[in-house]
């Protein structure tokens, strides 16, 4: 917390003679109980500031991205920096030069503690250069600001290039990875209890690996009614390999890197064919990057890893006035089989009689799947969510308040048993959908504006159960 204020305060002092100061602090809360009954179990108070000063002098920009996050209870703090960094820009007319730490130029969550050099050249063409050490693992677990840092090489290059109509940007990095992969409880005295109830210390496997990253973007605008996106990330994808043998069922398990295995793929096309009408479709592709794909268990019955390949219509068309209405379809594959149907139409109208408006929502997740529902519970599920809700728009002051509500089609919670059955020893695992979707709630939210400063308030109540949830953020920008 302490961390949180000095870094506030120092960004206030350092951007007093900005030339354009943008500036964003937020406080939230929540509090939410177990699905299963109504034991408190999750609980967080957050704090976070991004701020950016650019121009100091005319060509010195500042930039912070701070998030602080405390416990209640059933949870762990977590305190990240996510961006400190100061860039001189112009040097010589075409270098700018960045320190501290900042985010990497490419589609990875990689932040660097270290310098980056770029330069402009001819022809909208420009390349950057960038160094140091690893701020993050890919387990969001700071690498260097703690009492035994990993010390993670990362360097990488960047080629971008600007135009009217076309940007593209590719760009590689190379990096090392520590991976956190728990392998349950040390029990206190020796052997497990099989009502749950076991203490100890965890055990927990932290190999290091290297990672190779290739990302591409490019963004086209041929006519002013047509635009597309494309783009591509490649990654290490760890293949995580667990012994079966039943004497080492807590043995550290094997990790297969393998270079450029980890694919995050997109297309955007949008097109207005008409004033009031705008088109859309889009395919999204990711295979994620640690998965193990033989069962723990025997080692050789394959398990899916969670990849999936989106498929999306959408189109929106403005009806009269503020009112609208948009319709989406979402064709999900699964790699596990699992067919998934998203179809929602929302109606949406803002100022419509005296500042007053309104908006609906209907929609919900149809599941296609083969697979039977086993002893562990785990079942694909359907649900239909549907909000409504009135709004009022005057002047500084927007206000929404409504209902959000999800009616569940399938089983919705299930026990993981089938590990603890077959090892014959360990508790039980509770596996639960906490989504947002997920819940049934009440909800306002309000934004405020008077002259550079801008305010908002969200708040959250559940409906069934104990749900709450608060966030509220005041910003600055000139």
């Amino acid at each position: 917390m302490r961390g949180f204020c000095f870094l506030l305060v120092s960004l206030l002092c350092a951007a007093a003679s900005a030339a354009e100061l943008r500036f964003l602090a937020g406080a939230d809360f929540y509090l939410t109980n177990s699905p299963l009954d109504a034991t408190l179990f999750d609980g967080e108070f957050g704090l976070s500031v991004r701020g950016q000063a650019r121009d100091l002098g005319g060509r010195v920009d500042l930039k912070l991205d701070y998030v602080d996050r405390e416990a209640i209870f059933g949870n762990t703090p977590r305190h990240e920096l996510h961006e400190l960094s100061v860039r001189v820009k112009n040097l010589g007319r075409r270098v700018d030069l960045t320190a501290g730490r900042f985010l990497a130029p490419n589609g990875f969550w990689l932040f660097v503690d270290g310098a980056a050099a770029r330069v402009r050249l001819p022809l909208g063409l420009s390349a950057e250069v960038y160094g140091g050490l690893r701020a993050f693992t890919n387990g969001r677990a700071e690498a260097d600001l703690r009492p035994d840092p990993l010390l993670l090489p990362l360097v990488g290059m960047a080629v971008n290039f600007d135009d009217a109509l076309v940007h593209w940007v590719i760009c590689y990095t190379y990096t090392q990875d520590v991976l956190d992969l728990h392998r349950g409880l040390r029990p206190d005295g020796g052997d497990y209890v099989r009502d749950g109830s076991t203490t100890g210390m965890e055990r927990v496997a932290r190999p290091r690996a290297a990672e190779h990253f290739l990302d591409a973007h490019v963004l086209v605008l041929p006519h002013p009614k047509l635009f597309f996106q494309g783009g591509f990330s490649l990654g290490a994808r760890y293949e995580v390999i667990y012994s079966s043998v039943s004497t080492q069922i807590g043995a550290p398990p094997i990790i297969d890197s393998m270079p450029m295995r980890a694919v995050t793929g997109f297309l955007v096309l949008e097109w207005r064919p008409l004033k009031r009408v705008r088109l859309s479709a889009s395919v999204l592709y990711d295979r994620i990057k640690v998965a193990s794909e033989a069962s723990p268990l025997d080692g050789t019955t394959p398990v899916p890893s969670g990849s999936f390949l989106d498929n999306t219509l959408k189109a929106n068309v403005r009806l009269w006035r503020m009112l609208g209405t948009t319709g989406r379809y979402r064709l999900r594959l699964r790699d596990n089989g699992d067919v998934v149907h998203r179809v929602d139409l929302s109606v949406q109208g803002d100022r419509l009689f005296y500042g007053l408006g309104l908006f609906a929502s209907f929609g919900g997740d149809f599941y296609q799947s083969s697979r039977p529902v086993g002893r562990d519970g785990l079942v694909a599920q359907s649900s239909v969510v549907s909000s409504a809700g009135l709004s009022y728009e005057k002047k500084q002051a927007t206000v929404r308040a409504g209902l959000s509500y999800t009616d569940a089609v399938g089983p919705v919670f299930g026990y993981s048993t089938l590990l603890a059955e077959a090892i014959g020893e360990g508790p039980q695992s509770t596996l639960s959908p906490l989504t947002q979707e997920g819940q049934r709630f009440a909800f306002l939210r309000t934004f405020l504006t008077l002259g550079h400063v801008f305010a908002g308030l969200d708040a959250e109540l559940g409906l069934t159960g104990t749900h709450f949830r608060l966030l509220s953020q005041v910003g600055y920008a000139q």
